[in-house]
């Protein structure tokens, strides 16, 4: 989805579909960087536990104009 809020502390999953790779980058947010590998396997190739709230932008660096998402994360 182009945006998503969740609580602090929630796990999110981040599923490939498709032929092309992907991957989930930190554009910008609270706390340190993050990048997840590249990889075009199909299922939940990445999960991160989003601590601090929060919005974050997150893209795929490989699709960035297509594949972009606000995930908001609130106390």
């Amino acid at each position: 989805p182009d945006s998503k809020t969740v609580s602090v502390g929630t796990k999110v999953k981040f599923d490939w579909t498709g032929k092309k790779k992907h991957n989930v980058f930190k554009k910008s947010g609270p706390g340190g960087s993050f990048i997840s590998p590249t990889t075009k396997r199909d299922g939940v190739n990445f999960t991160k536990t989003f601590s601090k709230a929060g919005v974050y932008k997150l893209i795929c660096t490989v699709h960035p104009k297509e594949m972009h998402m606000t995930l908001t994360v609130t106390r």
